[in-house]
C-alpha cells in the first residue's frame, strides 16, 4: 500500500516537472534558429506565439541531433493555448501544417503535442490501437494522464494503467453486445432502410 502511494506521488512529481513541455517533430534537423521556426509556423496558422523559457534538440548519446525539438513554455496554459491552436487548424484543415506551404525549404509536416513520460507513452500508444481497433472512439493525454472516450459525446474516462483500459473496453464490448442483440429482435425505425 504504501509502495504504490509513494510510486503515485512519484509519477505526479514527474508529471509536474514536464507540465509546461512540448514536443515538436517535423522541423529540419539543419534549422539554424529553433526559436524564429517556431515563430514561423506559429504566425503561419495566425497564432500569436507564446514566449519561450528555452526551446532546444536533446542530444542523442552518439552526439547527433535528435529530430525531436523539446520547447519549453513559461506556463502550462501557455502551453495548452498552443496545443489547442495547432490541434484546431489541423481539425479545420484536416492535416498537420505543411513547412513549405509555412516558408520553409522542406515537405515535412510539423506536429506538436504534450511532453508525457515513457509509462504513458506506453499506454497511449496502446489506448491508440484500441480506437484504431474500433473498441474506443478516442484517446489523448491531459495533463499528463491518459483519457479515453468510449463513444463519440461520453465523457473522458482517465486510464492509469493497462488493467484499467482493459476494464474499459470489457465493460464496452459486453454493452455493445447488448445492444446489438437488443437491436435485432427490434429493428429501429430511423436507421431501417427500404430496399
Amino acid at each position: 500500500m504504501l509502495e504504490a502511494r509513494v510510486n503515485e506521488l512519484f509519477e505526479e512529481k514527474q508529471r509536474v516537472a514536464h507540465a509546461s513541455d512540448a514536443i515538436i517533430f517535423g522541423l529540419p534537423i539543419d534549422t539554424a534558429c529553433l526559436r524564429s521556426a517556431f515563430n514561423q509556423v506559429c504566425n503561419y496558422i495566425g497564432f500569436l506565439a507564446p514566449r519561450l523559457k528555452d526551446i532546444f534538440r536533446p542530444k542523442h548519446q552518439s552526439g547527433a541531433a535528435s529530430p525531436v525539438v523539446i520547447a519549453k513554455f513559461y506556463t502550462q496554459s501557455d502551453r495548452n493555448r498552443t496545443l489547442k491552436a495547432f490541434s484546431e487548424f489541423r481539425l479545420q484543415k484536416k492535416t498537420a501544417v505543411n513547412l513549405r506551404a509555412a516558408g520553409f525549404e522542406c515537405d515535412n509536416f510539423f506536429y506538436i503535442h504534450e511532453s508525457i513520460d515513457e509509462p504513458t507513452r506506453i499506454l497511449l500508444q496502446k489506448a491508440i490501437m484500441l480506437k484504431k481497433d474500433k473498441k474506443l472512439h478516442n484517446a489523448f493525454t491531459f495533463r499528463g494522464i491518459v483519457h479515453v472516450r468510449r463513444e463519440r459525446n461520453s465523457s473522458a474516462i482517465a486510464v492509469k494503467c493497462e488493467q484499467d483500459l482493459e476494464a474499459i473496453t470489457a465493460n464496452y464490448t459486453e454493452h455493445a453486445n447488448e445492444n446489438n442483440t437488443e437491436n435485432a429482435s427490434e429493428p429501429d425505425q430511423e436507421n431501417t432502410s427500404v430496399l
